[in-house]
């Protein structure tokens, strides 16, 4: 297969892979493939879901404590959630089941009129009588007040030492023991020092479980998006009293964390928290029990739902327009949007749901992004339609453009042989005198100057092709010349070459300036190309040439013929390289015939006339027949 078969299926090949891509294009573009609102409602779902599964992620993190939580987080060591809130009371005084003389005593000192001291002495009295009184420690407490109220200082000690001796921890009035009351009433007279040890032993004793104490009923209650901790109110005054003995106030009641620690785990249904730092979660009166085991250690925290949704939300990183909240619940003040998808039941009984600030705004987001692929899409296929078809036009062309070269190359070789042929034949004959007479010997020798002129134009032609192509332009000498005698020139050289083609020229002069800067050789080239165009390929042997000044600037040269002329949408056509019409106009063949040619005279034209400033242009001739030729040079502008 030639070159050219090969070309032509190159050209096919691209054509149809392009048509291929086209229709693939096309019908992905037209094709019911996608509803966008049904795309849209997808994509919402899509990242609800994913939204879901953060939620669960994060979740899990929570529970593992990489999120910060707010509240009250409570520890306390494992054994201590087995102490007893309070000792066993030891009823070493029994009643005897009827009043006794000490019960007399006892009441007629409590009920005396007169001064503390008459009533303590009634007191003491009573108790050095009965030692192992049912009574007897309500007597000892009732002497240690007696004795504070008469300021009784050494009174209030030996009583207090008495009872300290006397009662254990667990004798109680009530359920307080009679250790701490007789302490507590006894404190406003002792030194601090005293003061000091009997608190540690009583704080001790406390921490210990030995000391009678109420029973407490401490609670958890809601406040704002937290839960605080509410301790028995009895026991918080005796343990802030009983701290305040030595003298200063204690941070926090004694006992406390110990009492919050037994409260949360009875709230949790007394959880065994697993060991390495994770959160049990158990749900609780609207919020979320927590706890957790660091070795021996327990901690626990109780945290309100909507807190703990809120930290939830603020530890992820959801799409734009995503957000958390607690499941039937509207943050105050905020606008949770539309639920996507339905609630989550997360572990411990935490009940969020996923909301999206517009969803339809997002479903049609997702619609109009369809559509916009839709469109991308057909217009890819019209592009690819378009790209096919200019690269298949180029191939084309190029092949044409290589054909072409080839037979520029064969008509050059062509060209150059014929003038060459003609002056070794003329020279050859004056060599071997063949030629007689100094007439016919001047006739020879003008031809060869002829032919040697003609081939001098093909290898400038040539040259200048080169020049063009490889995008530098036509080179040009300027320099100053006698502008009528140049014209005149160009006038005898056009009728020389009419002439010898068997037609006539009919020349139109203006007014010329008597001198011009121009390239005269790259003019006369010119103007020869445009007769020698005229005659090949116009169908007529008629030629008009005209030349003027326009403007006092624009020297104007004119080659009009009488032929078929140029269609005018070809008219710019023929300028370019090889470009040459067919006889009826259409691109392949020569100007206006089938005379041959290399293709380049009107491109040199062209670029000569630009290289001055000017331009080259073909139109209808003067009354509608044949084609004329306007070459305009600029005779002031700065050619370089």
């Amino acid at each position: 297969m030639g070159r050219t078969g090969a070309g032509a299926v190159r050209e096919r090949a691209v054509l149809a892979a392009g048509l291929v891509s086209t229709a693939a294009l096309a019908w992905a573009a037209l094709a019911p493939w996608g509803d966008p609102e049904l795309a849209g409602q997808m994509e919402l779902e899509r990242r609800g879901q994913q939204a879901t599964e953060l939620v669960q992620l994060g979740w899990d993190r929570v529970l593992r404590g990489e999120v910060a939580l707010a509240g009250e987080i409570v520890g306390w060591r494992a054994e201590d959630l087995a102490r007893p809130a309070g000792a066993p009371r030891r009823d070493r005084y029994r009643p005897s089941g009827g009043l006794v003389p000490f019960d007399v005593l006892l009441a007629e000192a409590e009920t005396s009129t007169g001064l503390p001291a008459q009533a303590l002495a009634q007191l003491e009295e009573a108790l050095a009588l009965h030692p192992q009184a049912a009574l007897r420690p309500e007597g000892l407490l009732r002497a240690i007040q007696l004795a504070v109220g008469a300021g009784d200082g050494a009174g209030a000690a030996r009583h207090l030492d008495a009872a300290l001796e006397e009662l254990a921890p667990g004798d109680a009035r009530g359920d307080t023991s009679y250790r701490l009351l007789c302490a507590l009433a006894a404190a406003p007279l002792l030194d601090p020092a005293r003061r000091a040890v009997l608190q540690r032993a009583l704080a001790d004793a406390w921490r210990a479980g030995t000391l009678a104490l109420p029973d407490p009923r401490d609670g958890w209650v809601p406040e704002g998006d937290a839960w605080r901790y509410r301790p028995y109110p009895r026991l918080e005054l005796l343990a802030r009293r009983l701290g305040a003995l030595a003298a200063e106030e204690p941070g926090e009641p004694i006992g406390l964390p110990g009492r919050k620690a037994r409260a949360l785990v009875r709230l949790a249904g007394e959880p065994d928290p697993p060991d390495g730092g994770r959160w049990q979660a158990t749900a609780f009166a609207g919020g979320i029990l927590l706890a957790r085991r660091r070795g021996t250690e327990l901690e626990g925290l109780l945290a309100d739902s909507r807190s703990l949704a809120r930290a939830l939300a603020e530890s992820l990183e959801l799409a734009p327009g995503f957000q958390v909240v607690l499941a039937d619940d509207v943050p105050p003040g905020k606008t949770p949007g539309e639920p996507v998808g339905e609630p989550i039941q997360l572990a411990g009984g935490l009940r969020v749901a996923v909301h999206h600030d517009d969803p339809r705004a997002l479903v049609r987001a997702e619609a109009g992004r369809l559509r916009l692929l839709r469109t991308a899409f057909a217009v890819l296929a019209a592009l690819s339609a378009a790209a096919s078809l200019v690269t298949f036009r180029a191939l084309r062309r190029e092949r044409r453009l290589a054909s072409l070269k080839s037979g520029f190359i064969a008509g050059v070789s062509h060209d150059l042989r014929t003038p060459l042929a003609s002056i070794l034949l003329m020279a050859e004959n004056l060599e071997e005198g063949r030629v007689a007479g100094e007439g016919a010997r001047g006739r020879y020798y003008a031809s060869i100057r002829r032919e040697a002129s003609r081939l001098r134009r093909l290898v400038d032609d040539v040259l200048d092709f080169s020049r063009i192509e490889r995008g530098e332009g036509t080179r040009l000498t300027v320099e100053e010349v006698d502008l009528p005698r140049l014209v005149g020139e160009l006038e005898a050289e056009a009728g020389e070459r009419v002439e010898r083609a068997g037609g006539t020229l009919t020349v139109e002069r203006g007014d010329l300036p008597p001198s011009a800067a121009l390239d005269a050789e790259a003019v006369r080239r010119s103007v020869w190309n445009l007769v020698d165009n005229a005659l090949a390929h116009s169908g007529s042997t008629d030629v008009h040439l005209a030349s003027r000044l326009e403007d006092d600037r624009w020297l104007v040269l004119e080659v009009a013929d009488r032929g078929r002329g140029i269609p005018p949408e070809r008219r710019e056509e023929v300028f370019r390289p090889f470009a040459q019409l067919g006889p009826d106009g259409s691109a392949g063949g020569s100007i206006g015939g089938s005379a041959g040619g290399t293709g380049l005279g009107l491109a040199i034209v062209r670029e000569v006339a630009r290289a001055h400033g000017g331009d080259a242009t073909a139109t209808a001739g003067s009354d509608g027949e044949g084609t004329l030729v306007r070459m305009r040079l600029d005779l002031i502008h700065d050619t370089p």
